[in-house]
């Protein structure tokens, strides 16, 4: 009675449990087993059945179970389909005349493991989230402050060099001035860490794309180490900023010469594989480590870049795009390049994936999402379609309030407007602008106005200032683009925008396209 109870219990389990002898022969399998193997292989060796090996699998604790006589508990991933089973194995005799056995019950705990793995995933992604957060407000402070300077150093070269006469000295104000446009990129590639940084998206060929980047890594790269390109054709056209893909692909790139480099220090050997392939979303491989989460687009278009080096280890796995963050000597790296990477593929909505294993290589996966968006730069959204008309004095060569807490840029946008023939007022911050305009209200023709200034922002004073005039013409000017700040400003009625650093003939181009004169 006993034996039969027992025996249903153990058939109507939806576990998979199975008893083998001592020699791997399977004694008993419950009809779940049964089930899922398709057939009953009892009288058979387990590893034979299962998994169709001629020994004893590497993770079997069958021998080990017998001999402690103890109970072992693991966890195994099927090879046949990918599942993982929480596995208890005990030992068991029947009675003193029977062989001792191990019973194995297999409790399918795949489910369990990828929302753990999930969970997980977002937690570090919420840890570094918080960290670029934290750089982004730097960054952008930074941003601010340094095309202020910049700004200033542009204003003046082109004011300077409109006084030399000879080449030989205005050759060196266009030193100047290209090292002030060199220093601006740099802050470009800071901002890349905040993905709020203005960037125009355009449409191009992925696969061109790759190839340019290559083509640059060859003439760098030792002799030793191969770069193989396998690139997928007619792939659709990738709307994106490609200096950013152009820079994330380089960084990949780099990371992988440099992994071999390191495996094979004396003489570097190996391969540097990059692929491209449409991919959809339900398509990405969830073993893969998923460094950003889902956005739930779906289609992609995927960079594999895939290398022969000394890989990297679990405990490095989540920390790699962590700012400042390098593996190798602090003197050769700064530890931001593949922290700009998470950038630009978080500004693009995209994913990363990477699997690694030491001493064997890493594949990293940029995943760039394949979807209609208009390509306009808000800029010249703005210009297209102004808010207003408004009346213009014409019997004046025009007024203008220029507004910015920068004491060196409000002159020399003072200096320039004048120079041209334009009646200039200043503020330094925007509660004296709204003070000035209220006063002088029908004598002002456009406000220039820093978007970032202490106290009252630029956002702020726009307002205030609509609430004086709602024909006010203004044009915002910054060191740092939020994207999301010139799109609002744009639905409130703002007429432009002029990014820090500016040239004096590109501020006076702008100015003349909103004061036109008799």
């Amino acid at each position: 009675m006993k034996e039969a109870y027992f025996k249903a219990l153990v058939e109507a389990m939806e576990d998979l449990v199975y008893v083998c002898g001592n020699d791997f022969t399977i004694k008993y399998m419950n009809p779940s087993m049964v089930r899922y193997l398709g057939r009953s292989a009892v009288g058979e060796k387990c590893h034979e059945a299962f998994f169709q090996k001629d020994a004893p699998c590497s993770w079997c604790r069958h021998k080990e179970v017998i001999l402690s006589k103890k109970i072992v508990r693991h966890e195994i991933t099927c090879p046949n389909d990918d599942k993982i089973y929480a596995v208890i194995c005990t030992p068991v005799r029947l009675d003193d005349r029977e062989e001792e056995v191990s019973l194995t019950i297999l409790h399918d705990i795949t489910e369990i493991r990828y929302a753990q793995r999930e969970l997980e995933e977002r937690n570090a992604q919420l840890r570094h989230a918080q960290k670029m957060e934290a750089l982004a407000t730097l960054a952008a402070g930074v941003a601010h402050d340094f095309n202020n300077i910049l700004g200033s150093i542009v204003g003046y070269a082109s004011l300077l060099k409109g006084v030399l006469k000879g080449e030989s000295d205005s050759q060196y104000v266009d030193l100047i001035e290209h090292a002030a446009r060199r220093a601006s990129k740099l802050v470009e590639r800071l901002m890349a860490f905040s993905a709020k940084g203005y960037k125009q998206k355009i449409e191009f060929d992925l696969n061109d794309c790759v190839i340019g980047v290559v083509d640059i890594l060859k003439q760098g790269v030792n002799k030793g180490i191969e770069l193989k390109l396998n690139l997928t054709p007619g792939l659709p056209k990738l709307l994106a900023t490609r200096a950013d893909v152009e820079h994330a692909i380089m960084n990949i790139c780099l990371n992988a010469v440099q992994a071999i480099e390191e495996l094979n220090p004396n003489e570097p050997k190996g391969l540097v594989e990059i692929r491209t392939f449409f991919i959809k979303e339900r398509e990405i491989p969830r073993n893969a480590t998923r460094i950003l989460p889902k956005k739930g687009h779906a289609d992609y278009l995927a960079i594999e870049v895939k290398d022969t080096g000394k890989g990297i280890s679990a405990e490095y796995g989540s920390k790699i795009f962590e700012p400042f963050f390098s593996t190798r000597d602090s003197c050769e790296a700064t530890g931001l390049g593949l922290s700009m990477v998470y950038g630009i593929l978080e500004s693009h909505e995209g994913l990363i994936g990477l699997e690694s294993e030491p001493n064997k290589g890493s594949i990293f996966t940029l995943y760039f999402p394949v979807k209609e968006e208009s390509s306009l730069d808000p800029r010249e959204d703005i210009r297209q379609e102004p808010k207003q008309t408004c009346y213009l004095n014409t019997n004046l060569p025009g007024k203008i309030l220029v507004v910015d807490d920068e004491a060196m840029l409000r002159d020399l946008l003072e200096e320039v407007l004048e120079a041209k023939g334009y009646s200039v007022i200043t503020a330094s911050n925007g509660a004296a602008a709204v003070e000035i305009y209220k006063k002088k209200k029908g004598e002002i023709d456009l406000v220039i106005l820093d978007m970032l200034m202490p106290g009252m922002s630029g956002l702020e004073t726009f307002r205030l200032l609509k609430e004086v005039d709602q024909n006010i013409r203004v044009v915002i000017s910054s060191g740092y683009v939020d994207k999301n700040k010139v799109m609002q400003l744009k639905r409130e009625g703002v007429l432009d925008f002029i990014a820090k650093p500016f040239s004096v003939s590109e501020l006076t181009t702008k100015v003349q396209r909103f004061l036109k004169r008799n």
